[in-house]
């Protein structure tokens, strides 16, 4: 059940993207989106375990990054992404598996629920 909630939350929060592509809707605003949307009746289609909502977070850090700042965030984030990156190749020849695999790692858990540093 959480892991389709997951994706309901993924593909509304896509779609809400395209309503503000470029900056974005706020750092932070998607708790204040969905306390707007409360007052408006969110469809829950037959088969989804949960309304469409954005819910308190996109439980995505890459999707909430797009959708909460815009083009802007998502350079700005994948810069510092490319630079972390790239300072792998300053490690010792022996370290650089160490650090490639810990970054993957970090990537990884911060496309998994609840890696926004919110739980749910």
């Amino acid at each position: 059940m959480s892991a389709r909630a997951r994706i309901i939350i993924w593909e509304y929060t896509a779609e809400r993207v395209l309503e503000h592509p470029f900056l974005g809707i706020g750092a932070d605003s998607t708790p204040t989106m969905k306390a707007k949307a409360k007052t408006s009746t969110p469809d829950q289609p037959k088969g989804f375990v949960i309304r469409r909502t954005t819910g308190q977070h996109a439980h995505n850090l890459f999707l909430q990054s797009w959708y909460e700042l815009g083009v802007l965030g998502v350079i700005l984030a994948a810069l510092a992404g490319a630079a972390v990156a790239l300072r792998i190749l300053l490690l010792p020849a022996a370290a650089q598996p160490y650090g490639a695999a810990s970054f993957t790692m970090v990537a990884v858990i911060a496309l998994l629920p609840g890696a926004c540093g919110r739980s749910g």
